[in-house]
């Protein structure tokens, strides 16, 4: 249920808003909604207060399945040059968790091109 890469112009709240409008009742456990948060999003206390205030809007909203990474595009695309350096990064992927090196390169195209959402 996550919207298609870079349609999510709106920020996070948005996004979650949207796919709480899905049938959720319709879906056995509701689907996987996939969210890229930006590092900076949890960089102060406050961030993390307002990290924990989405997390309860999500909640809130009736979506329970959310699977986020939290990792900027520019660090993907180092662990694509460098894979090396990169063994231990670990990545949600679509109901899964994977290291991001192992995954094919269309894989980790897809994950880049997940918005990074900057703020909510």
């Amino acid at each position: 249920m996550s919207p298609v890469q870079g349609m999510d112009k709106n920020g996070g709240t948005a996004v979650i808003k949207s796919a709480s409008k899905l049938p959720m009742h319709r879906f056995a456990l509701g689907g996987p909604l996939n969210l890229r948060l930006s590092p900076q999003l949890i960089a102060t206390e406050r961030d993390i207060d307002n990290v924990m205030s989405f997390l309860r809007a999500i909640e809130n909203e009736g979506i329970y399945h959310v699977q986020f990474n939290i990792i900027s595009s520019e660090e993907l695309k180092k662990a694509m040059k460098e894979p090396e350096k990169y063994r231990d990064l670990m990545v949600r992927v679509a109901s899964f968790t994977a290291y991001f090196v192992d995954l094919t390169p269309e894989q980790q195209q897809d994950i880049i091109n997940r918005t990074e959402h900057q703020g909510f």
